[in-house]
């Protein structure tokens, strides 16, 4: 096991996670499934491996850094290195559809799994990811998170976006980690890039996406595998480099 690279995806049990840690375990990875629930995670894994993919669950909660400092544990425990972090899971709390709270509060939950909870698992992460020849880390973003989009009427009638400012702003926010990761980590040979899978159908957007999460998946499944002189602190699609 410890000769394969290992990539660890959250929010790995269903939509665009699973299928990026599908599409990683056939690039050969061992994939450790992350997610919230446990169980949530081993049914996935056992839905790959029963397609003789290589993969493991984890319990990995953004909320409790606890689980996540037991995932780097686990990780430095069964292989001695991680290849690859996609950091996938996030919420969206103020499309009207999960909360009824205050905006206040919205705000404080997106942010404490969508950017406070990334940061730290990255973070826990590191000393895993150091002992990589090659590692990357890839943050699942989006268009929403793109000020320049924001502020173009003409990019924002193409990519026909709409407010919400809890989880817009935290993809803004993770798209700033994304470059300050990238500097910091570049002595490390860790490349970090930020992934818009493009508007997916999944639970998060009540199924409305037009893009499969097959499809949304290809672009973090490429940042994930770049090469060691690959390029790092990008934002990209599948169309190519989105702007800041």
């Amino acid at each position: 096991m410890n000769k394969r690279k290992v990539a660890l995806v959250t929010g790995a049990n269903r939509g665009i996670g699973l299928e990026i840690a599908r599409q990683l375990a056939e690039h050969e990875f061992h994939v450790l499934l992350g997610a919230r629930s446990l169980e949530a995670a081993q049914d996935a894994t056992e839905a790959l491996r029963a397609n003789a993919l290589q993969a493991s669950s984890l319990h990995v909660d953004l909320n409790d850094k606890a689980t996540l400092i037991s995932t780097a544990d686990e990780v430095e425990r069964l292989f001695g290195h991680l290849d690859c972090l996609v950091n996938n899971a996030s919420i969206c709390l103020d499309a009207g559809r999960v909360s009824k709270g205050s905006m206040l509060e919205i705000f404080r939950d997106t942010y404490e799994t969508n950017v406070f909870g990334l940061f730290t698992l990255t973070e826990i992460m590191l000393p895993n990811l150091k002992k990589s020849c090659a590692a990357n880390v890839v943050n699942m973003s989006s268009a929403v998170g793109s000020l320049a989009i924001w502020g173009n009427k003409e990019l924002l009638r193409a990519h026909n976006l709409r407010p919400t400012f809890a989880y817009c702003s935290s993809k803004t926010a993770v798209n700033a980690l994304t470059v300050l990761m990238a500097e910091a980590y570049a002595e490390f040979g860790i490349k970090v890039n930020a992934a818009c899978p493009g508007l997916v159908s999944t639970r998060m957007n009540g199924y409305s996406g037009a893009r499969t999460p097959e499809e949304g998946a290809r672009i973090a499944v490429k940042l994930a595998t770049l090469p060691a002189d690959g390029p790092t602190g990008g934002f990209y699609n599948d169309e190519g480099r989105l702007p800041w």
